[in-house]
Protein backbone atom coordinates (compact mmCIF):
# COMPACT_ATOMS: atom_id res chain seq x y z
CA UNK A 1 0.00 0.00 0.00
CA UNK A 2 1.72 3.62 -1.02
CA UNK A 3 2.26 5.96 2.18
CA UNK A 4 0.08 8.91 1.26
CA UNK A 5 1.20 12.42 1.93
CA UNK A 6 0.20 15.63 3.86
CA UNK A 7 1.57 18.97 5.04
CA UNK A 8 3.66 18.79 8.66
CA UNK A 9 1.85 21.10 11.16
CA UNK A 10 4.62 22.60 13.64
CA UNK A 11 3.59 23.86 17.00
CA UNK A 12 6.21 26.79 16.32
CA UNK A 13 3.93 27.54 13.34
CA UNK A 14 0.56 26.74 14.82
CA UNK A 15 -1.06 28.19 12.66
CA UNK A 16 -0.85 26.84 9.53
CA UNK A 17 -3.68 24.74 8.40
CA UNK A 18 -5.10 22.75 5.08
CA UNK A 19 -8.88 22.16 5.23
CA UNK A 20 -9.72 19.42 2.71
CA UNK A 21 -13.79 21.04 0.94
CA UNK A 22 -15.02 17.30 -0.61
CA UNK A 23 -16.68 17.60 -3.94
CA UNK A 24 -20.23 16.81 -4.41
CA UNK A 25 -19.52 13.26 -5.92
CA UNK A 26 -18.11 12.67 -2.44
CA UNK A 27 -14.44 11.21 -2.59
CA UNK A 28 -14.12 11.40 1.29
CA UNK A 29 -15.71 11.50 4.68
CA UNK A 30 -15.63 15.23 6.73
CA UNK A 31 -14.26 14.32 9.76
CA UNK A 32 -11.74 16.49 12.12
CA UNK A 33 -8.70 14.35 11.43
CA UNK A 34 -7.54 11.85 9.04
CA UNK A 35 -5.96 8.46 8.94
CA UNK A 36 -3.46 6.89 6.89
CA UNK A 37 -2.10 3.27 6.91
CA UNK A 38 1.53 3.32 6.11
CA UNK A 39 3.41 0.44 5.19
CA UNK A 40 7.22 -0.27 4.33
CA UNK A 41 8.86 -2.88 2.91
CA UNK A 42 12.56 -1.74 3.65
CA UNK A 43 11.22 -0.70 7.72
CA UNK A 44 14.09 -0.29 9.93
CA UNK A 45 14.09 -0.54 13.61
CA UNK A 46 12.44 2.11 16.04
CA UNK A 47 14.57 2.92 19.33
CA UNK A 48 11.17 3.13 20.90
CA UNK A 49 9.93 -0.44 20.72
CA UNK A 50 11.69 -3.25 22.13
CA UNK A 51 13.00 -5.63 19.63
CA UNK A 52 11.67 -8.56 21.66
CA UNK A 53 7.91 -7.41 22.07
CA UNK A 54 5.06 -6.18 20.43
CA UNK A 55 3.95 -2.96 21.82
CA UNK A 56 1.94 0.52 20.62
CA UNK A 57 3.71 4.20 21.39
CA UNK A 58 2.58 7.81 20.46
CA UNK A 59 5.07 9.72 17.95
CA UNK A 60 4.21 14.01 18.00
CA UNK A 61 3.72 14.83 14.58
CA UNK A 62 3.20 13.53 10.84
CA UNK A 63 5.59 11.74 9.34
CA UNK A 64 5.61 10.05 6.24
CA UNK A 65 7.52 6.84 7.95
CA UNK A 66 8.00 7.49 11.77
CA UNK A 67 9.87 4.74 12.85
CA UNK A 68 13.14 6.10 14.63
CA UNK A 69 10.80 8.76 15.78
CA UNK A 70 11.28 9.52 19.24
CA UNK A 71 7.94 8.20 21.37
CA UNK A 72 6.04 10.86 23.64
CA UNK A 73 3.86 10.78 26.23
CA UNK A 74 2.11 14.04 26.56
CA UNK A 75 1.34 16.16 23.69
CA UNK A 76 -1.06 19.53 23.11
CA UNK A 77 -4.51 19.28 21.51
CA UNK A 78 -3.58 21.38 18.92
CA UNK A 79 -0.81 18.92 17.31
CA UNK A 80 -1.23 15.63 15.05
CA UNK A 81 0.07 12.64 16.43
CA UNK A 82 0.56 9.09 15.01
CA UNK A 83 -0.38 5.59 17.04
CA UNK A 84 2.45 3.27 15.91
CA UNK A 85 2.22 -0.20 16.86
CA UNK A 86 5.65 -2.22 16.67
CA UNK A 87 4.89 -6.33 15.91
CA UNK A 88 7.34 -9.16 15.84
CA UNK A 89 7.29 -12.35 15.61
CA UNK A 90 4.71 -12.70 12.79
CA UNK A 91 4.98 -15.06 9.59
CA UNK A 92 6.36 -13.37 6.80
CA UNK A 93 3.93 -13.51 3.94
CA UNK A 94 0.53 -14.15 5.59
CA UNK A 95 -2.19 -11.30 5.96
CA UNK A 96 -3.05 -9.48 8.89
CA UNK A 97 -5.63 -6.65 9.84
CA UNK A 98 -4.98 -3.78 12.88
CA UNK A 99 -8.17 -2.03 14.15
CA UNK A 100 -7.02 1.44 15.95
CA UNK A 101 -9.54 2.85 18.53
CA UNK A 102 -8.46 5.83 20.62
CA UNK A 103 -10.57 7.03 23.97
CA UNK A 104 -10.79 9.84 25.82
CA UNK A 105 -10.54 10.19 29.67
CA UNK A 106 -13.95 9.41 29.89
CA UNK A 107 -13.96 7.00 28.04
CA UNK A 108 -15.78 8.56 24.77
CA UNK A 109 -14.73 7.09 21.59
CA UNK A 110 -12.92 9.46 19.97
CA UNK A 111 -11.28 7.67 17.05
CA UNK A 112 -11.98 3.84 15.61
CA UNK A 113 -10.58 2.58 12.39
CA UNK A 114 -14.01 2.77 9.07
CA UNK A 115 -12.54 -0.68 8.68
CA UNK A 116 -9.82 -3.44 9.56
CA UNK A 117 -6.45 -2.01 7.72
CA UNK A 118 -4.59 -4.84 5.72
CA UNK A 119 -0.87 -5.78 5.37
CA UNK A 120 1.22 -8.98 4.58
CA UNK A 121 4.68 -8.13 6.18
CA UNK A 122 7.92 -9.31 4.23
CA UNK A 123 9.37 -9.92 7.16
CA UNK A 124 8.80 -11.41 11.25
CA UNK A 125 8.91 -7.40 13.00
CA UNK A 126 6.49 -4.67 10.88
CA UNK A 127 5.22 -1.52 12.24
CA UNK A 128 1.55 -0.37 11.10
CA UNK A 129 0.54 3.14 12.11
CA UNK A 130 -2.49 5.89 11.80
CA UNK A 131 -2.22 9.93 12.17
CA UNK A 132 -4.88 11.41 14.25
CA UNK A 133 -5.55 15.39 14.11
CA UNK A 134 -7.21 16.56 17.26
CA UNK A 135 -9.96 19.14 16.95
CA UNK A 136 -9.41 21.23 20.30
CA UNK A 137 -12.85 22.50 19.57
CA UNK A 138 -14.62 19.25 20.00
CA UNK A 139 -12.41 17.04 21.84
CA UNK A 140 -11.42 17.29 25.46
CA UNK A 141 -7.77 17.35 26.79
CA UNK A 142 -6.85 14.92 29.61
CA UNK A 143 -5.34 10.92 29.47
CA UNK A 144 -6.41 9.49 25.66
CA UNK A 145 -5.73 6.18 25.47
CA UNK A 146 -5.16 3.97 22.46
CA UNK A 147 -5.57 0.41 21.71
CA UNK A 148 -4.78 -1.69 18.84
CA UNK A 149 -6.34 -5.14 17.75
CA UNK A 150 -3.96 -7.71 15.60
CA UNK A 151 -5.95 -10.30 14.60
CA UNK A 152 -4.40 -13.09 15.66
CA UNK A 153 -1.21 -11.61 17.42
CA UNK A 154 -3.02 -9.80 20.21
CA UNK A 155 -4.28 -6.06 21.40
CA UNK A 156 -1.67 -3.55 22.15
CA UNK A 157 -2.64 -0.37 24.62
CA UNK A 158 -0.45 3.15 25.42
CA UNK A 159 -1.59 5.77 26.82
CA UNK A 160 -0.95 9.37 26.17
CA UNK A 161 -1.69 13.01 28.05
CA UNK A 162 -3.40 15.38 25.61
CA UNK A 163 -2.85 18.95 27.16
CA UNK A 164 -5.59 21.68 26.36
CA UNK A 165 -4.59 24.94 24.52
CA UNK A 166 -2.64 27.70 26.40
CA UNK A 167 -3.85 31.18 27.04
CA UNK A 168 -1.01 32.56 24.55
CA UNK A 169 -1.57 29.58 22.00
CA UNK A 170 -5.81 30.50 22.36
CA UNK A 171 -4.55 34.28 21.67
CA UNK A 172 -2.72 33.13 18.15
CA UNK A 173 -6.23 30.74 17.20
CA UNK A 174 -8.28 34.00 17.56
CA UNK A 175 -6.00 35.96 15.34
CA UNK A 176 -5.53 33.52 13.09
CA UNK A 177 -9.38 33.11 12.93
CA UNK A 178 -9.84 36.84 11.71
CA UNK A 179 -7.02 36.11 9.50
CA UNK A 180 -8.94 32.77 8.15
CA UNK A 181 -12.29 34.93 7.69
CA UNK A 182 -10.82 37.51 5.39
CA UNK A 183 -9.37 35.40 3.42
CA UNK A 184 -12.45 33.37 2.71
CA UNK A 185 -14.39 37.07 2.61
CA UNK A 186 -11.91 37.91 -0.34
CA UNK A 187 -11.89 33.76 -1.89
CA UNK A 188 -15.39 34.68 -2.27
CA UNK A 189 -15.59 37.71 -4.52
CA UNK A 190 -13.57 35.29 -7.18
CA UNK A 191 -14.99 31.93 -6.22
CA UNK A 192 -18.94 30.62 -5.65
CA UNK A 193 -18.98 27.49 -3.66
CA UNK A 194 -22.34 25.56 -4.54
CA UNK A 195 -23.01 21.79 -3.81
CA UNK A 196 -19.44 21.04 -2.34
CA UNK A 197 -17.69 22.60 -6.05
CA UNK A 198 -16.54 25.96 -6.96
CA UNK A 199 -17.87 27.93 -9.51
CA UNK A 200 -15.93 31.29 -10.96
CA UNK A 201 -15.95 33.32 -14.17
CA UNK A 202 -12.04 33.97 -16.10
CA UNK A 203 -12.48 37.16 -18.06
CA UNK A 204 -10.05 39.39 -19.66
CA UNK A 205 -9.80 42.97 -18.83
CA UNK A 206 -10.23 44.71 -22.39
CA UNK A 207 -10.54 48.88 -21.16
CA UNK A 208 -12.68 50.86 -19.00
CA UNK A 209 -14.22 53.78 -20.74
CA UNK A 210 -16.72 56.06 -18.61
CA UNK A 211 -19.43 53.84 -18.24
CA UNK A 212 -16.68 51.28 -16.00
CA UNK A 213 -14.97 47.96 -16.82
CA UNK A 214 -15.67 46.22 -19.67
CA UNK A 215 -14.90 42.54 -19.71
CA UNK A 216 -14.71 40.22 -22.20
CA UNK A 217 -16.07 36.33 -20.79
CA UNK A 218 -13.33 33.54 -21.37
CA UNK A 219 -14.60 30.85 -20.11
CA UNK A 220 -16.89 29.32 -16.64
CA UNK A 221 -15.10 26.84 -14.92
CA UNK A 222 -16.26 24.36 -12.02
CA UNK A 223 -13.34 22.79 -9.73
CA UNK A 224 -13.96 20.14 -7.09
CA UNK A 225 -11.63 18.84 -5.10
CA UNK A 226 -10.44 22.13 -3.17
CA UNK A 227 -7.90 22.36 -0.69
CA UNK A 228 -6.41 25.69 1.35
CA UNK A 229 -3.31 25.88 3.46
CA UNK A 230 -2.08 28.82 5.38
CA UNK A 231 1.35 29.69 6.47
CA UNK A 232 1.91 31.78 9.54
CA UNK A 233 4.75 34.22 8.52
CA UNK A 234 7.58 35.66 10.71
CA UNK A 235 7.21 39.18 11.67
CA UNK A 236 9.99 41.18 11.28
CA UNK A 237 11.57 43.91 13.79
CA UNK A 238 10.15 46.60 11.34
CA UNK A 239 6.97 45.17 11.07
CA UNK A 240 6.66 45.41 14.60
CA UNK A 241 7.43 48.81 14.89
CA UNK A 242 5.23 49.05 11.92
CA UNK A 243 2.32 47.88 14.13
CA UNK A 244 2.05 44.71 12.08
CA UNK A 245 0.69 41.97 13.96
CA UNK A 246 0.31 39.14 11.47
CA UNK A 247 1.40 38.36 8.33
CA UNK A 248 0.33 35.18 6.19
CA UNK A 249 -0.20 33.59 2.92
CA UNK A 250 -2.79 31.09 2.06
CA UNK A 251 -3.09 29.32 -1.29
CA UNK A 252 -5.99 27.39 -3.26
CA UNK A 253 -5.84 24.43 -4.99
CA UNK A 254 -7.93 22.10 -6.63
CA UNK A 255 -7.83 18.41 -7.95
CA UNK A 256 -10.19 18.40 -10.59
CA UNK A 257 -12.02 21.36 -13.03
CA UNK A 258 -14.21 21.37 -16.17
CA UNK A 259 -15.23 24.25 -17.88
CA UNK A 260 -18.37 25.19 -19.70
CA UNK A 261 -18.90 27.31 -23.35
CA UNK A 262 -21.40 27.31 -25.47
CA UNK A 263 -20.68 23.73 -27.07
CA UNK A 264 -21.23 22.89 -23.48
CA UNK A 265 -19.61 21.25 -20.64
CA UNK A 266 -16.46 19.36 -20.87
CA UNK A 267 -15.80 16.23 -19.38
CA UNK A 268 -13.70 16.87 -15.73
CA UNK A 269 -10.14 17.25 -15.81
CA UNK A 270 -7.07 16.37 -13.73
CA UNK A 271 -5.51 19.15 -12.84
CA UNK A 272 -2.24 18.52 -14.66
CA UNK A 273 -3.88 19.17 -17.78
CA UNK A 274 -4.60 22.87 -16.53
CA UNK A 275 -2.69 24.70 -18.34
CA UNK A 276 -2.98 23.03 -21.83
CA UNK A 277 -6.68 23.03 -21.12
CA UNK A 278 -6.85 27.13 -20.80
CA UNK A 279 -4.76 27.36 -23.78
CA UNK A 280 -7.53 25.53 -25.41
CA UNK A 281 -9.55 27.71 -24.33
CA UNK A 282 -8.24 30.60 -25.02
CA UNK A 283 -5.77 30.35 -27.43
CA UNK A 284 -7.60 31.25 -30.15
CA UNK A 285 -10.01 34.04 -28.40
CA UNK A 286 -7.69 36.71 -27.38
CA UNK A 287 -4.21 37.46 -28.50
CA UNK A 288 -1.85 37.98 -25.53
CA UNK A 289 -3.86 36.33 -22.71
CA UNK A 290 -1.30 33.81 -21.46
CA UNK A 291 -1.43 29.82 -21.74
CA UNK A 292 -0.64 30.03 -17.98
CA UNK A 293 -4.05 31.21 -17.22
CA UNK A 294 -4.01 28.95 -14.06
CA UNK A 295 -1.61 31.57 -12.14
CA UNK A 296 -3.99 34.23 -13.00
CA UNK A 297 -6.60 32.99 -11.68
CA UNK A 298 -6.79 34.19 -8.09
CA UNK A 299 -6.14 31.00 -5.52
CA UNK A 300 -3.11 32.60 -3.51
CA UNK A 301 -4.22 35.79 -1.03
CA UNK A 302 -1.62 37.51 0.97
CA UNK A 303 -2.67 38.57 4.72
CA UNK A 304 -1.58 41.33 7.08
CA UNK A 305 -3.31 42.98 10.25
CA UNK A 306 -1.79 46.13 10.82
CA UNK A 307 -2.75 48.77 13.61
CA UNK A 308 -6.79 46.40 14.08
CA UNK A 309 -6.88 46.50 10.49
CA UNK A 310 -7.10 43.30 8.07
CA UNK A 311 -5.56 44.02 4.45
CA UNK A 312 -5.69 41.03 1.72
CA UNK A 313 -4.47 41.10 -1.45
CA UNK A 314 -3.88 39.28 -4.73
CA UNK A 315 -0.91 38.73 -6.52
CA UNK A 316 -2.37 40.59 -9.56
CA UNK A 317 -3.05 43.73 -7.37
CA UNK A 318 -7.21 43.36 -5.98
CA UNK A 319 -6.87 44.80 -2.31
CA UNK A 320 -9.61 44.34 0.28
CA UNK A 321 -10.02 45.92 3.53
CA UNK A 322 -11.68 44.65 6.57
CA UNK A 323 -13.78 42.43 4.37
CA UNK A 324 -14.95 44.95 1.84
CA UNK A 325 -13.20 45.05 -1.61
CA UNK A 326 -11.22 47.96 -1.87
CA UNK A 327 -9.14 48.64 -5.31
CA UNK A 328 -9.18 46.88 -8.43
CA UNK A 329 -6.22 46.20 -10.37
CA UNK A 330 -5.96 43.22 -11.99
CA UNK A 331 -5.88 42.97 -15.61
CA UNK A 332 -6.90 38.87 -15.76
CA UNK A 333 -9.66 38.39 -13.04
CA UNK A 334 -12.07 35.78 -12.13
CA UNK A 335 -15.39 36.32 -11.21
CA UNK A 336 -17.85 34.80 -8.73
CA UNK A 337 -21.10 34.00 -10.53
CA UNK A 338 -24.27 34.33 -9.03
CA UNK A 339 -25.84 31.30 -7.77
CA UNK A 340 -29.44 31.34 -9.43
CA UNK A 341 -26.38 31.11 -13.27
CA UNK A 342 -24.16 28.49 -11.72
CA UNK A 343 -26.88 25.86 -11.24
CA UNK A 344 -28.52 26.79 -14.45
CA UNK A 345 -25.23 26.59 -15.79
CA UNK A 346 -24.42 23.48 -13.75
CA UNK A 347 -27.52 21.63 -15.34
CA UNK A 348 -27.15 22.57 -18.94
CA UNK A 349 -29.34 24.47 -18.38
CA UNK A 350 -28.08 27.87 -20.27
CA UNK A 351 -25.17 29.09 -22.49
CA UNK A 352 -22.89 31.71 -21.28
CA UNK A 353 -24.07 34.44 -23.47
CA UNK A 354 -22.83 37.62 -23.70
CA UNK A 355 -26.55 38.40 -23.12
CA UNK A 356 -26.60 36.12 -19.98
CA UNK A 357 -23.46 37.65 -18.72
CA UNK A 358 -25.18 41.92 -18.97
CA UNK A 359 -27.99 40.38 -17.42
CA UNK A 360 -25.67 38.82 -14.57
CA UNK A 361 -24.06 41.89 -13.86
CA UNK A 362 -27.99 43.83 -13.82
CA UNK A 363 -29.02 41.07 -11.76
CA UNK A 364 -25.86 41.57 -9.20
CA UNK A 365 -26.44 45.50 -9.25
CA UNK A 366 -29.80 45.11 -8.49
CA UNK A 367 -29.75 42.62 -5.68
CA UNK A 368 -26.77 43.11 -3.52
CA UNK A 369 -28.35 41.24 -0.85
CA UNK A 370 -28.14 38.05 -2.94
CA UNK A 371 -24.62 38.83 -3.84
CA UNK A 372 -23.70 39.10 -0.04
CA UNK A 373 -25.72 35.31 0.55
CA UNK A 374 -23.99 34.09 -1.92
CA UNK A 375 -21.12 35.17 -0.24
CA UNK A 376 -21.61 33.86 3.06
CA UNK A 377 -22.34 30.40 1.86
CA UNK A 378 -19.06 30.44 0.42
CA UNK A 379 -17.40 31.31 3.23
CA UNK A 380 -19.35 28.81 5.72
CA UNK A 381 -18.73 25.88 3.00
CA UNK A 382 -14.78 26.93 3.17
CA UNK A 383 -14.61 26.76 6.74
CA UNK A 384 -15.70 22.94 6.97
CA UNK A 385 -13.35 21.18 8.89
CA UNK A 386 -11.18 22.21 11.90
CA UNK A 387 -8.26 24.61 12.21
CA UNK A 388 -5.06 23.35 13.66
CA UNK A 389 -3.52 20.79 11.81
Amino acid sequence: MNATTMKTSKLAVLLTATALLLSATGCGKKVPYEVHDMYSKDQQASPNAPKEASCCYVVEGYHENPIGESSVSQISILKSHMAVVSLCNLEAGRQYTAEFCCCDASGKEIYKSDKPLLFTPSSSAWYVWVTMRPDYKMHKAGKWKWVVSVKGVGKFTTELGVLPPTPDELTDLARYEKARENVFRAFSRYWLGIDGTFHTTICYQIRIDDYGQRLSVGAYVQVAGLEWSMAHGALSEADMLNGVTFRGEVSFSFRVFRYYREQGWTDWQDCQQLPYAFTKIFGNVFSGVPAELDQKVNLTFYVMERDGNWFVTTPAGDEFVNGKFASDRALYKNIAPLEAYARSIATGAKSFTRESYRAMGEDARNNPAVVEQSAIATMTMLRGRNLIQ
